[in-house]
């Protein structure tokens, strides 16, 4: 039996050639002049790229812009007491602290040197002087004029009213306060040289002032002095308060 046989028989031959002359004669069925055998299939292989994009956010800040205060030039005009003064600056009463830094504001003329004044002065003065620069206080530029009223060192100076410490015209417990401020802090809470003289009640012109002055005026106010009894020595106070 034909494709049972273990090798092509006689039989196999005749029945491929047998077949192959059916599928030549009936072309319509087959069409073996167009018959391509299959082309290999391509396989492609895709490559992903991976693009990885940095992103800078740029912030823009508003700039600001310092402008430097420009000092400004004023001046003043009057009279009053020299408070303190030290090397580079001079306090006036009522009216403030002033820096003079160097020696262009007199001028050459050593009757504008402030130098030459000392505190209990009272001097009439009129100068120019700047604000908004870098230093503690205004400025003096230039002094236009200066005349001494009245030399502290003068020794027609008189006591106006002894007790009255703070020259308000009258003796209280303020006045023993203001000494005791000026006794404890000095530069802080100084007193005029008109007060200085009036505050000194007790062993007048000796001790200087000191917390005794102003227990002299407490006791006053206490009623175990009166104003009459000042100036007072010290022994005299002990006594009292025995």
């Amino acid at each position: 039996m034909a494709g049972s046989a273990s090798k092509i028989t006689d039989f196999d031959s005749w029945m491929f050639r047998y077949i192959w002359d059916q599928i030549k004669d009936n072309s319509e069925r087959f069409d073996l002049a167009n018959a391509l055998p299959d082309e290999p299939v391509q396989e492609t292989t895709t490559t992903a790229t991976t693009v990885t994009t940095s992103t800078t956010t740029i912030v823009t800040e508003p700039v600001v812009t310092t402008t430097a205060a420009v000092p400004e030039v004023l001046r003043a005009k009057f009279t009053a007491e020299i408070t303190d003064i030290g090397k580079d600056s001079i306090s006036f009463k009522d009216h403030g602290t002033f820096n003079f830094t160097d020696t262009d504001y007199y001028g050459g003329n050593e009757q504008f040197n402030l130098a030459n004044y000392e505190a209990g002065d009272v001097v009439a003065i009129e100068f120019e002087y700047t604000t908004g620069y870098s230093g503690t206080y205004d400025r003096i530029d230039k002094i236009i004029s200066l005349e001494l009223e009245k030399n502290i060192s003068d020794t027609t100076v008189s006591v106006t009213a002894y007790g009255d410490a703070n020259t308000d015209g009258e003796v209280s417990l303020n006045d023993a306060v203001a000494i005791l401020q000026s006794v404890a802090l000095e530069a802080k809470y100084p007193l005029t040289a008109q007060g200085k003289l009036n505050a000194d009640v007790v062993d007048n012109g000796t001790s200087g002032v000191n917390g005794t002055d102003a227990l002299a005026i407490q006791m006053i106010d206490a009623r175990l002095l009166f104003k009459e009894d000042l100036p007072i020595a010290s022994s005299d106070m002990d006594s009292i308060k025995k």
